[in-house]
């Protein structure tokens, strides 16, 4: 009985390996929609781009914690709230020397609107909270409207504005361009894409894409691959620097400081 049953047991294994197997089921790929998640690779490189023109910014800070020279308030407010940007955990020293430096600057006389929000939201992304934050924060607000006319300011700085003082818990004295964000999304797909144009201009579509329309603008009933689009231009101007790092180019050193902050900001909205 138990010679039989090894005999028909190995028929039967015999049998199983000659028979043909089924095709092995391989995963099917989803199809990437036009305005969605970068794919893998691109996220990689987007990542790696960012932490290349960290690099580069943290190696261009002076000892004392600022950057630039035409308008150092500014320049370094853009800088320390690039290296901020989300899943920058380097240079915590540059920007702990930054924060300090800014926040030494409080009783500078600034004229535009501009500046005084970034420094405003550069320092609301690194100081502790604290009564001390907190009074610092609405006398930086007070001067700014003082100084300042905040409602005739360009649409973009009273965006800006509004950004900086939600960041800061305070109120805006800024009147609200907002209030149709359907028509912006509108306007933004019809111009797109915005390039060439300076970085900080991208920047302000793709932060309006993600906050009214859910990271999707479409066209003629067609989503805009907005995202990789915006990856590709960024990823393709950055320039390598031999002695470390990359950077966005612009006519001065100024104003590359700028462009390559605004584009680590744009980075991260992708």
């Amino acid at each position: 009985m138990n010679a039989r049953m090894s005999i028909s047991n190995a028929a039967l294994a015999m049998f199983l390996a000659a028979a043909p197997r089924a095709p092995a089921q391989t995963p099917v790929d989803q199809i990437r929609l036009p305005g969605a998640g970068l794919d893998l690779s691109t996220r990689n490189e987007v990542a790696a781009a960012a932490r290349r023109a960290g690099d580069w910014l943290a190696a261009r800070q002076s000892p004392q914690g600022s950057w630039g020279v035409s308008n150092t308030v500014k320049i370094t407010s853009a800088a320390l709230t690039a290296l901020c940007a989300p899943r920058r955990q380097r240079h915590s020293d540059s920007r702990a020397r930054a924060a300090l430096w800014l926040k030494d600057t409080a009783a500078r006389q600034i004229a535009d609107i501009e500046t005084h929000a970034l420094r405003l939201l550069a320092l609301s992304l690194t100081l502790p909270d604290s009564p001390a934050r907190s009074n610092l924060f609405a006398d930086l607000a007070a001067r700014a409207e003082s100084s300042a006319d905040i409602n005739a300011a360009a649409p973009a700085d009273r965006d800006l504005w509004r950004m900086a003082t939600a960041a800061a818990g305070l109120r805006s004295s800024a009147a609200d361009l907002n209030t149709d964000a359907a028509a912006a999304l509108r306007r933004t797909a019809a111009d797109w894409p915005p390039f060439p144009c300076a970085a900080r201009e991208i920047w302000r579509s793709a932060k309006l894409i993600n906050a009214a329309g859910g990271g999707v603008i479409t066209r003629g009933g067609d989503r805009i691959d907005w995202r990789a689009e915006t990856a590709a231009l960024l990823l393709g101007s950055q320039r390598r620097d031999p002695s470390g790092g990359a950077y966005w180019d612009a006519p001065d050193p100024d104003r590359r400081v700028l462009e390559t902050a605004w584009s680590i900001l744009t980075l991260s909205e992708l």
